[in-house]
């Protein structure tokens, strides 16, 4: 009798110390909100200082690392970033939907944003990092998630051309050199 007591108790323990956290934070971001800070194609395209399409093949993601990071390397891919094609529609392209980004657990994270996309200079293409603080918690019952304080664009640059003719002559040479030492 006192072991069926004491189990229930624990039983009753361990699921509302379950059910009421997951140990995962949750973050919401996008750029339509505050400054409006619309993603903008970089000098040398056609379309310089214009909000990018949906339909130009660039894809947004967000990156994120636990605590305050100076060092772009560290950290990981969070999740793609969709385009708010209703801004677009209305003539407001560069805008992306707002997103839930979840990360392993609450508290300060750094995040950045990230370009890519075919001919697309994916080192420049990088918002600047950001922290946010105070990362709500995924509960159960769910707990809505942190807003963004930041409202977070980029400009998206392509190489010259003559990046890419250089980026040839280097590659070009290696292959000479490689072939004269066997």
């Amino acid at each position: 009798m006192k072991k069926s007591v004491l189990f229930s108790i624990l039983g009753l323990g361990l699921m509302a110390s379950s059910s009421t956290t997951f140990g995962q934070g949750h973050i919401v971001i996008g750029n339509y909100q505050g400054g409006y800070n619309a993603v903008v194609w970089g000098p040398g395209v056609a379309r310089a200082g214009l909000g990018v399409l949906n339909s130009e093949g660039v894809t947004l993601s967000i990156w994120y690392a636990a605590g305050t990071v100076a060092d772009a390397s560290a950290l990981v891919l969070g999740t793609t970033l969709p385009w708010d094609s209703v801004n677009q529609a209305n003539g407001f392209p560069g805008y992306y939907s707002f997103t839930e980004v979840q990360v392993p657990t609450v508290g300060t994270y750094t995040f950045q944003i990230r370009a890519t996309g075919n001919g697309i200079d994916t080192v420049a293409s990088r918002s600047a990092l950001w922290q946010e603080t105070g990362v709500n918690a995924i509960t159960d019952p769910p707990t809505p998630a942190t807003q963004s304080s930041q409202s977070i664009g980029l400009v998206v640059s392509v190489p010259e051309p003559s990046t890419f003719a250089l980026a040839g002559l280097g590659s070009a040479a290696l292959v000479i050199f490689r072939r004269r030492k066997s």
